[in-house]
C-alpha cells in the first residue's frame, strides 16, 4: 500500500500555470505538546504544518533550531539543539532528548522543511514554550491550608519583593506554579491572573496525584512590593453532599514563582507557613449545589499590597491528604465560554422569577443587581418546567445530589455584579427568589454563562438538510457541555466520568475537536484508578439469569474515572474504552505515543476478559445502555453478545497495536485469540439463513467490527434494514448501535434509507426530540417517541453518549475518514454519499497535517466537488464512487490519470493540494 502513496495523477503537475518557488510553501502553526506557546510542560513533542498553493507538495526533510532566547534564535545561535537536516517526513511527534531542557526555563523554537525536489524554505515564525518542574526537587513550596478558625473559604495572602538584594538587576520572566485543591483563583496585586479560567486545576484521583497551571505573571508585577493571594475553594477535592461523597481532605494550596533575572540569577517566591489567611465571603461551595456568597464579607483590597492586614491569621502547614504526585496540566482549562440572555421572564408566585435561557446547556449564572445590604437572591436551576410554569428539578438529580442552588447575599454598595466560580451546572431555566419579595427583577438582571473545558474545535459540518443540522448542534452542544476536565456523562445528577459513555462517541468528537491532550489525562485518570494493590471490590457475572461473584484483579479500572465515586469494577462493555481510547486517538491523529503510553495497560485488560470468557463467549456487562424504547438496555439485544462483540475488538485493536510496535509474539497471540472469539460470536448469535444477529444492535456491530462472515455483509445490512422497517422505519438501538448504524448502512448499500431514517418526522423519529420535547440537547433516553417521553422526565436531559451519530455526517455525508494503516489522516478516504438526497454538504476537519475539506452540490445526477488535502497526506477515492468527468476545469478524458489497485478496490490517490471536480453518479 505505501508504494501506492507516491502515485500521483500525472496531470496534476500540468495544472500549475507556473514553476513551483519554494517561497510560496509556509511552515505555521508551530506547537509543543499539541499547545501553541504552551507554558509549564514536561515533556517536549514538536509540530507544525506547511501550505502550499501547489498541488504535490511534500515535506522531504526538516531542521529544527532551539535556543534559550528569542535573540539568540533570530542571531541564528541555537545554542541548546540544531537537528540539521533530517530526511524524514514527519511533521509531529518530533522528540528532542529530554536532557537538554532544564525545570522553569523558557526556550524559543523555529523550523524550516525541504519539499520533494529537495528545496528548502524559509525559517518559520519562531515559537516558545518553557518547561514545568520536573521534579519533586524543583518544588520549594509548601502545602499550605486554614486553621478551624475560619468557617467558610478563605482568602490567603502573602507580599513579596521583587528583586530582594537591591542591585540593580531586571526581571526577565516569572512563570507562577499553582495548584489549589480542589479548586482555586490566582490573584497578583489586585488581579485575577486569569479571569476566563474557572475551577482550576482539573479534577483528578487525588490518592495518586494532582495537577498544577502554570501562569507568566512578568509583567503584572511591581518593581518593589507584590501581593500573591488565592481564594481556595472545595472543587472535587472536598465534596461532601452528593454520590457517597469524595472528600479527600481540607482545601490546601501549593504555589511557587520562579524569577529570573537578566544577570541569570534566579530567585524564588513559595508558600509556607509564612502567608496568612482570612474568612471570605464564600461561606461554602459544593460542586454540586453550588455557593453561598456573602458579599458583606468582601475585602476590594484583599490582594493589593501594602493594606492593612487586621484580622488575618497564619495559615497551618497541611498534613494529611497531600497527594503525592504534583504533575503540569498539559489538557486546556475549563474557561467561560458563550454568555446568553434571557429569552423569556415571567413571575411563576410570589417572589420567584422564572428566566429560560432558550438552550439547556452546562456553566453558572451572571447577577447584576444594585439591592440594599443584606437582601438574600436565591437562584435555582433546572432543565425542565413543570406544566404550572415552576421548575421541575427531577431530571438534575434530585434524588441522588442536590438542587442546583447560587447564593448572594448583597453588599447593598451599588451596582453589583456576581459569578460563582466554583460550581457547575446543568440548566436551561433558573428561578430567582429575593428575601425581599417585593422586588420585581428585570430581565437582563441574570444572564447565563457557559463553563467547559476549552477544547478546540477542529470539525465543521453543514449540509442543506436542517434536521441533521439540528441534530449535529445538539451532538456538539451536549458533548461540550459535559467536558468540565474530565468526560462527564451528566452536568447535574452525576457528573461522572463513565468509562462507557465515552467510548460511545469517540469517533465523534475527535472529528470535531482536538481531544489529544484532553483524552491522554482522562486515561492517567483511568489507569491510576485502577491501580489498587490489595482490591476488596467484586462485580457481578451474569450468567443464565444467575449472579456470580469474580474478584476484582489489581489494576484493573473502575466503571468511572477519576473520582472516589467508582461503582464498581469496569464491566467488559465499559472498559473497553481503555483500549479503544489510545487506538483510535492513534487512528485520528496519529499519536503512536499513546500505544506505547498505555499498551501494558490495555493488555492487561484484554487478558482480564480474556479469562473472564466462557468459551470465548463474555457474559457480564451493562449491555446496549438507554435504547430508544426507553428501556435500559435497549431492545433485546443479548449483554453476552455486546461484550463479546467488544472483546473481539479489543483483540483486533491489540493485534493491530502489537503489529505496530513490533510486539510479534502477542500479534501472533491476538490474532488468533479474535479469530476464535469471532467464530465463537457467529456459532451462538448469528441466523445464516436469516442473515442477522437478532437485533439491530447486534446487526449493526457485526457490520462495523468485521464480525459478519466474509461476503455476507450486504445481505445482513438488508435484514438490518428489514428489522427497521418493522419498527415504524425507525431505529430501536441504545448507544452501542447509534453510534455505527447510520455508517453500516451508508457502507453497505443503503445510503438513502439511512438519510430518510435520520431526516425522518413525526413519532419515532429524531424530529420528534423538539418538536414535540422542546429538546436542545441529547437526553439518557432520546424522547423520539410518544412512548419514549413517558420515562424521560427522572432521567438527565444531557447525555453526550447519544451523540455517537455524528460520525456519520463526517465520515458518510462528508465522506472524510482515516485510515488505520496511515493513521492521523495521512492517508484521506474520501468517500461521500452523494445519492442519500442531499443537495448540499460540506465537511471539514483540521488533522495535525492541516484542513481537509470535502464540499459537495448536487443537481440531478451532477455533482461539483470542491476537496483540500493538506500538505503531508494524500487522498484516496474508490474508482466506482461517480464518474469523474473534470478536475480543475480539465476534462478527465483528456488527463492521463493514474487508477491504483489496492487491496479492496480500484482508486484514485491525490496529492496535497485544492481541487474542483465535477463528478456524474454512476
Amino acid at each position: 500500500m505505501r508504494r501506492h502513496i507516491v502515485l500521483f495523477f500525472s496531470f496534476l503537475f500540468s495544472l500549475s500555470l507556473f514553476a513551483l518557488e519554494v517561497n510560496d510553501i509556509v511552515v505555521y502553526d508551530l506547537r509543543c505538546n499539541n499547545i501553541v506557546n504552551p507554558l509549564g510542560i514536561e515533556r517536549v513533542s514538536l509540530s507544525w504544518k506547511i501550505s502550499s498553493e501547489h498541488h504535490g507538495t511534500s515535506q522531504s526533510a526538516w531542521q529544527i533550531e532551539i535556543a534559550d532566547s528569542k535573540q539568540a534564535l533570530d542571531n541564528g545561535n541555537s545554542n541548546i539543539w540544531n537537528s540539521g537536516k533530517i530526511k524524514d517526513d514527519r511533521m509531529f511527534d518530533i522528540c528532542p532528548q529530554s536532557d537538554l531542557f532544564k525545570s522553569s526555563e523558557s526556550y524559543w523554537w523555529r523550523v524550516r522543511i525541504w519539499n520533494e525536489n529537495d528545496e528548502v524554505t524559509n525559517w518559520s515564525q519562531s515559537a516558545t514554550f518553557s518547561m514545568g518542574l520536573l521534579s519533586s526537587e524543583d518544588w520549594n513550596a509548601e502545602w499550605i491550608t486554614f486553621p478551624d478558625e475560619i468557617e467558610g473559604l478563605p482568602y490567603m495572602r502573602k507580599i513579596f519583593h521583587l528583586n530582594s538584594t537591591g542591585d540593580g538587576k531586571k526581571l526577565v520572566r516569572a512563570l507562577a506554579y499553582v495548584s489549589g485543591l480542589g479548586n482555586n483563583d490566582f490573584y497578583v496585586n489586585g488581579s485575577l491572573v486569569d479571569s476566563t479560567r474557572v475551577l482550576d486545576p482539573a479534577q483528578t484521583n487525588y490518592e495518586h496525584y494532582a495537577l498544577y497551571s502554570t501562569y507568566d505573571i512578568t509583567k503584572l508585577l511591581n518593581n518593589d512590593s507584590n501581593c500573591l493571594g488565592v481564594m481556595l475553594s472545595n472543587g472535587w477535592f472536598n465534596q461532601d453532599m452528593a454520590l457517597g461523597k469524595s472528600v479527600y481532605g481540607r482545601p490546601m494550596l501549593k504555589l511557587q514563582v520562579n524569577l529570573k533575572y537578566d544577570d541569570g540569577t534566579v530567585e524564588t517566591w513559595i508558600t509556607d507557613r509564612s502567608w496568612e489567611c482570612k474568612q471570605g465571603p464564600l461561606l461554602s461551595a459544593n460542586i454540586y449545589r453550588g455557593e453561598i456568597f456573602d458579599a458583606r464579607l468582601s475585602l476590594p483590597d484583599w490582594c493589593v499590597p501594602d493594606v492593612k492586614t487586621d484580622g488575618w491569621i497564619p495559615v497551618i502547614v497541611a498534613k494529611e491528604g497531600i497527594p503525592p504526585g504534583l504533575f503540569s496540566q498539559q489538557m486546556p482549562p475549563i474557561r467561560m465560554q458563550t454568555i446568553y440572555k434571557a429569552k423569556k421572564m415571567w413571575k411563576f408566585c410570589a417572589g420567584k422569577w422564572i428566566y429560560d435561557f432558550g438552550v439547556n446547556s452546562t456553566g453558572n449564572i451572571r447577577l447584576k443587581v444594585d439591592l440594599p445590604r443584606g437582601t438574600q437572591v436565591t437562584v435555582t436551576m433546572s432543565e425542565e418546567l413543570l406544566e404550572t410554569g415552576g421548575l421541575d428539578y427531577r431530571s438534575t438529580g434530585i434524588k441522588v445530589s442536590p438542587i442546583q442552588t447560587e447564593t448572594y447575599i448583597c453588599s447593598g454598595k451599588g451596582n453589583e455584579i456576581w459569578i460563582p466560580r466554583n460550581a457547575y451546572h446543568g440548566f436551561r431555566y433558573a428561578e430567582v427568589s429575593f428575601s425581599d419579595t417585593r422586588i420585581k427583577p428585570e430581565t437582563d438582571w441574570l444572564e447565563k454563562i457557559e463553563y467547559n473545558t476549552d477544547l478546540e474545535q477542529t470539525g465543521t459540518f453543514l449540509c442543506d438538510n436542517e434536521q441533521l443540522n439540528t441534530l449535529h448542534e445538539m451532538a456538539l452542544r451536549t458533548f461540550i457541555s459535559n467536558m468540565q476536565g474530565v468526560p462527564i456523562d451528566c452536568p447535574h445528577r452525576e457528573k461522572c466520568g463513565w468509562l462507557g459513555d465515552v467510548h460511545a462517541y469517540i469517533k465523534m468528537c475527535l472529528l470535531n475537536y482536538d481531544m489529544n491532550n484532553f483524552l491522554v489525562k482522562y486515561m492517567d485518570d483511568i489507569q491510576s484508578g485502577g491501580a489498587l494493590e490489595n482490591p476488596k471490590t467484586l462485580h457481578h457475572l451474569h450468567l443464565n439469569k444467575k449472579f456470580y461473584y469474580v474478584k476484582k484483579e489489581a489494576g484493573i479500572p473502575y466503571m468511572i474515572a477519576p473520582g472516589k465515586r467508582h461503582c464498581g469494577v469496569a464491566s467488559p462493555d465499559w472498559g473497553t474504552a481503555l483500549v479503544q481510547i489510545p487506538w483510535y486517538l492513534y487512528v485520528y491523529t496519529g499519536d503512536r505515543d499513546v500505544l506505547v503510553r498505555y499498551y501494558d495497560f490495555m493488555q492487561q485488560w484484554t487478558d482480564y476478559v480474556s479469562r473472564m470468557a466462557i468459551k470465548n463467549i463474555v457474559y457480564q456487562g451493562l449491555g446496549d445502555w438507554c435504547g430508544m424504547r426507553g428501556t435500559t438496555p435497549s431492545n433485546s439485544t443479548p449483554i453476552e453478545f455486546t461484550s463479546s462483540a467488544f472483546h473481539y475488538l479489543n483483540l483486533c485493536i491489540m493485534n493491530e497495536t502489537a503489529k505496530i510496535l513490533g510486539k510479534k509474539r502477542d500479534e501472533k497471540r491476538y490474532k488468533a485469540l479474535s479469530i476464535n472469539v469471532r467464530d465463537a460470536i457467529n456459532d451462538k448469535f448469528y441466523h445464516p439463513l436469516l442473515f442477522t444477529y437478532g437485533t439491530q444492535t447486534a446487526d449493526a456491530m457485526a457490520l462495523d467490527l468485521g464480525i459478519v462472515p466474509q461476503g455476507q455483509e450486504s445481505k445482513v445490512a438488508s435484514s438490518l434494514m428489514e428489522q427497521i422497517k418493522k419498527t415504524d422505519n425507525f431505529f430501536r438501538v441504545g448507544i452501542f448501535g447509534l453510534g455505527r448504524i447510520g455508517s453500516v448502512l451508508s457502507r453497505n448499500g443503503f445510503s438513502k434509507e439511512s438519510y430518510q431514517i435520520f431526516t425522518k418526522k413525526g413519532n419515532n423519529s429524531f424530529a420528534w426530540m423538539w418538536e414535540n420535547a422542546d429538546a436542545t440537547t441529547l437526553w439518557e433516553i432520546l424522547p423520539v417517541s410518544d412512548e419514549a417521553m413517558k420515562v424521560t422526565d427522572w432521567r438527565s436531559h444531557s447525555h453526550p453518549m447519544q451523540g455517537g451519530y455524528d460520525a456519520w455526517f463526517y465520515e458518510d455525508l462528508g465522506g472524510i475518514r482515516p485510515c488505520k494503516d496511515y493513521p492521523g489522516f495521512k492517508t484521506v478516504w474520501l468517500s461521500p454519499s452523494f445519492d442519500v438526497g442531499l443537495n448540499y454538504v460540506k465537511a471539514e476537519v483540521m488533522s495535525r497535517y492541516g484542513k481537509i475539506k470535502s464540499e459537495w452540490t448536487r443537481k440531478d445526477k451532477n455533482i461539483k466537488w470542491n476537496v483540500s488535502i493538506p500538505v503531508g497526506s494524500v487522498g484516496q477515492i474508490p474508482d466506482n464512487l461517480a464518474e469523474i468527468k473534470s478536475v480543475n476545469g480539465k476534462a478527465i478524458s483528456d488527463v492521463n490519470a493514474s487508477i491504483v489497485k489496492n487491496s479492496t478496490a480500484a482508486c484514485y490517490i491525490l496529492p496535497s493540494g485544492n481541487y474542483e471536480m465535477e463528478l456524474i453518479i454512476k
